[in-house]
């Protein structure tokens, strides 16, 4: 509850993605990184790019180096097509090193309590910050 009260409390905005799982097709469990690139770039359909520098922090899942590459190349060209001099900066880390990522994980846990048992308590401290909370659950 600190952690995400001490959100509710900065200057930040959210966007966050919920998908039922009902509404996967198979093929996205087997190809769960094309899944994860597809909603990375959702993510930053919310963002405004009115700036000269975006610096992008990823949870290094993959030890695989050409998924990553793929999942940069993939968010580099849906950045660049709506702001084409943007410089982008991407980095994979792992979460226990990052303090950013902790923080996401917090969030993420929140919105997941939302949706999988129906508990507001932890959402509630955040939603303010979530900017697109009426379109925050896809495939209704």
């Amino acid at each position: 509850k600190y952690v995400l009260k001490s959100i509710g409390s900065c200057d930040c905005s959210i966007s966050t993605i919920a998908i039922p799982k009902s509404k996967l097709r198979t093929y996205l469990f087997d190809h769960k990184e094309k899944l994860y690139n597809y909603l990375c770039s959702m993510i930053f359909s919310h963002i405004t790019l009115d700036t000269d520098l975006v610096n992008i922090v990823i949870d290094k899942k993959h030890s695989n180096r050409l998924l990553r590459d793929d999942l940069d190349n993939y968010l580099i060209s849906k950045i660049k097509k709506r702001n084409s001099t943007i410089k982008i900066d991407i980095q994979h880390l792992e979460s226990y090193n990052s303090n950013e990522l902790q923080v996401v994980d917090f969030i993420a846990w929140a919105v997941n309590r939302k949706y999988t048992h129906d508990n507001l308590v932890f959402y509630n401290l955040i939603e303010d910050k979530i900017k697109n909370r009426e379109k925050e659950e896809l495939w209704k």
